[in-house]
């Protein structure tokens, strides 16, 4: 019965795990590799015992599930048929251990923390997408003080999710509200290749992650976040593209000097000739995106910009900016110029484009820009102008 389903979609409402409940139903299995779970009011528990039945699942989405407060993983994959037992069923399912010892928690704050707001995350997940869980925390090693940690994820966090390398959290705001900078545990495990943390508090610097060795993509948008701490990411050789929106201060004394593809919404603050400067010798690729606050470049930006000797491509998108930069033309190495959905950009520099350029996208740009552009068919070896080549690009 269903031997060939992949993926599957729950979308508002609890009914459809009440079978998870049922004697008969849980010796199935089935081969679902993605679940997509938007809306729902299951309980932790219900979840949980949901997630048995997927052995081969790698890849979860889970959107606005208001009754998930608390999240660890099993220390074990949980089968549907052990997830059925009676050691595994009812409440003690919402008491299964998460550390390295089989017992059971004690105390009433415990036994309140462990209740319906618990999901239990099968090991094996290599993909991780949480949005809009407003109660959801991530607990640290143990859930309070004098509990000697009977009820806490393996190694902490999400540590036990091994095979974990994409790890998304979006609008979940106490998210790492258990955690500090002080802390000593991690909360994320070494595996993780791309990592996105979008409007979620309680991260003062990076220090939590500088565990993550296997690092490559990295996105942030958390506020008062300093990137001090970047340093050590980006020593470890791995993580070569970073995206920083709405992170004022993150920029202040760090030394990026390995990155390759920066994107953000900071030009004020990665537009200084000292940043510059650091990220000269190793960034190739540079987004400015969703930038509704500058119209021009100041003198000193352009002058930043144009340290950035080794940059090949250049993308401005979602831009209020009025004016491309005056120095674009002394960017010797620059290969490709995007302008995308950026329609307040009409002209040209008055300088021009360096001779570098082998690709000039307008196609998000006015008419009267994608007008200018066309007239440099024949100097420059592709111009894209369409609404086709647009959608080529979003989809790139």
């Amino acid at each position: 019965m269903l031997s060939c389903l992949k993926k599957l979609e729950i979308n508002g409402s609890s009914s459809s795990l009440l079978m998870v409940e049922g004697g008969s139903a849980v010796r199935y299995q089935f081969p679902v590799k993605k679940l997509v779970i938007r809306k729902c009011g299951a309980s932790g528990k219900e979840l949980t015992l949901l997630l048995s039945h997927f052995p081969k699942l790698s890849d979860l989405t889970m959107y606005r599930l208001e009754k998930i407060a608390m999240l660890g993983v099993a220390e074990q994959q949980i089968t549907a048929t052990s997830a059925s037992s009676p050691s595994l069923s009812g409440n003690k399912l919402e008491n299964a251990r998460f550390g390295q010892e089989q017992q059971q928690p004690r105390g009433e704050d415990e036994k309140a923390a462990a209740s319906s707001g618990l999901l239990l995350l099968p090991t094996q997940l290599q993909e991780l997408f949480i949005s809009c869980c407003s109660k959801l925390i991530l607990h640290h090693d143990s859930l309070g003080e004098n509990m000697e940690g009977r009820l806490r994820g393996i190694e902490g966090g999400l540590q036990g999710l091994r095979s974990l390398v994409s790890l998304t959290i979006i609008d979940c705001p106490d998210f790492f509200s258990s955690y500090s900078s002080s802390s000593s545990s991690f909360p994320f495990p070494s595996s993780l290749k791309y990592l996105s943390i979008d409007r979620v508090s309680g991260m003062e610097t990076l220090s939590l992650l500088s565990n993550l060795s296997s690092l490559t993509n990295l996105g942030i948008e958390c506020g008062d976040l300093r990137g001090e701490d970047l340093c050590s990411l980006l020593a470890q050789g791995q993580l070569t593209r970073l995206r920083v929106n709405k992170n004022p201060k993150f920029f202040v004394g760090i030394n990026p000097s390995s990155l390759q593809h920066l994107v953000t919404d900071d030009i004020a603050g990665v537009l200084v000739v000292p940043i510059c400067r650091l990220l000269s010798p190793s960034l190739t690729k540079l987004t400015i995106f969703c930038n509704n606050e500058v119209k021009r470049f100041t003198k000193e930006q352009n002058m930043a910009l144009e340290h950035l000797s080794s940059l090949q491509e250049l993308s401005f998108s979602f831009c209020r900016l009025q004016f491309l930069p005056s120095v674009l033309h002394r960017l010797v190495s620059l290969k490709r110029l995007e302008i995308s959905c950026s329609e307040f950009i009409s002209s040209l520099p008055k300088s021009g484009l360096p001779s570098s350029l082998e690709i000039l996208d307008v196609s998000g740009g006015s008419e009267e820009l994608k007008r200018q552009c066309r007239k440099l068919r024949g100097t420059i070896p592709i111009i894209k102008d369409s609404d086709w080549d647009l959608i080529d690009s979003f989809l790139d």
